[in-house]
């Protein structure tokens, strides 16, 4: 139950836009078995069996398969000691191995998107049992779902996934992204289960909204970290409030590396040529969904919209909807983010933390 984020949504708004979504259930799960079939196993390229720390990350393009150069975690692992550190890295765009265009530095696992066969009849039976029986005596939870299902088994398989690389290993330190997740939780229990010697560290590392309570959820001592990265003074004031000295918090700025310029302000009124604006929607379905009929409904001779997809989503089906409307005023950005800041004139966002930089 832990694993349905219906239930304690990471990003509350995903849920007032659940509706407007329509699912083929039957191409679904059609697209479920095919992806199951013709999954590979998990990528593991490291040596040796004992680490000071295990980093569980994400992976989001190659170009950060490098421990000086992860995507959330920057070069941490480098100060560490890179023979030290252990990356697991949870794939959101499809790994293949026939990418790799470099020589890859540190310790890595990739998590494949799927367990075996009997893993995953296992947690898709046991969910879907548990959903119905609470549905049964609550039915305003509304949880007996095939999304709901299949998104919880997504959760439980990556804690599966770490439990299993951490029977065969040793380490004393285990570090993961921080928001509120789901799977944040059950990794967290796994890991204490193991060893509960192995120090648990969160890193929130982006912006606390408001209606955000996932991440200050209370279920037991085993769900949550024992120790709070964060990125600033602010957060940490936050954090302290609501976990209110459950949890110790320290601030430690990004550790990725982040180069800000500076560059000259624009006078709109005077800008003769046509207007480019940069449309950077977060990493959520409802929301790419959302700005791609907002550009379309508002499309302008004078101007061109450079839509950024958030690294999770660049080889989604959201993007395929953009390029196979044909329209030259709508443009899928690939290019690097301080190079679409420097060429566009607007940003166009609504929860990203990355206006802060623009």
């Amino acid at each position: 139950m832990i694993g349905i984020p219906y239930l304690n949504p990471h990003i509350p708004r995903t849920i007032f836009f659940r509706n407007h979504i329509k699912y083929n259930f039957i191409k679904k799960i059609i697209n479920y078995i095919f992806r199951f079939l013709s999954s590979k196993k998990d990528f593991n390229l490291s040596n040796g069996v004992n680490f000071k720390y295990v980093i569980l990350s994400h992976f989001v393009s190659y170009d950060h398969l490098n421990y000086n150069n992860d995507f959330y975690f920057g070069r941490l692992a480098e100060k560490l000691g890179y023979k030290d550190v252990l990356f697991i890295l949870i794939d959101h765009i499809g790994f293949d191995k026939k990418e790799i265009k470099q020589n890859i530095k540190g310790n890595y696992i990739i998590l494949s998107k799927f367990s075996d066969f009997f893993d995953e009849l296992k947690m898709f039976f046991l969910t879907f049992f548990k959903s119905f029986y609470y549905q049964l005596f609550n039915r305003k939870l509304k949880i007996l779902d095939l999304t709901n299902i299949m998104r919880s088994v997504e959760n439980q398989r990556i804690s599966l996934k770490v439990k299993k690389i951490l029977k065969n290993i040793r380490c004393n330190n285990f570090l993961f992204t921080f928001e509120g997740n789901p799977y944040e939780k059950l990794v967290c229990n796994e890991v204490r289960n193991i060893d509960d010697k192995i120090n648990r560290v969160g890193y929130q590392f982006s912006v606390l909204r408001k209606f955000q309570h996932s991440i200050y959820q209370n279920i037991d001592k085993n769900y949550v970290p024992d120790l709070v990265l964060t990125i600033g003074n602010h957060n940490k004031k936050i954090l302290n409030s609501r976990f209110k000295r459950r949890l110790s918090v320290h601030n430690t700025g990004f550790l990725k590396f982040r180069k800000i310029k500076e560059f000259k302000k624009k006078n709109i009124k005077k800008i003769n040529k046509k207007i480019r604006i940069l449309v950077m929607p977060e990493g959520i379905p409802s929301e790419i969904h959302l700005f791609i009929k907002y550009c379309l409904n508002n499309i302008d001779k004078r101007i061109i919209y450079n839509f950024r997809m958030h690294p999770i989503f660049k080889k989604s089906n959201f993007a395929k909807q953009i390029i196979e409307g044909d329209n030259s005023k709508i443009r899928l950005s690939n290019n690097n983010l301080e190079y679409d800041f420097k060429n566009n004139d607007f940003i166009l966002y609504r929860g990203t933390a990355s206006v802060i930089d623009a």
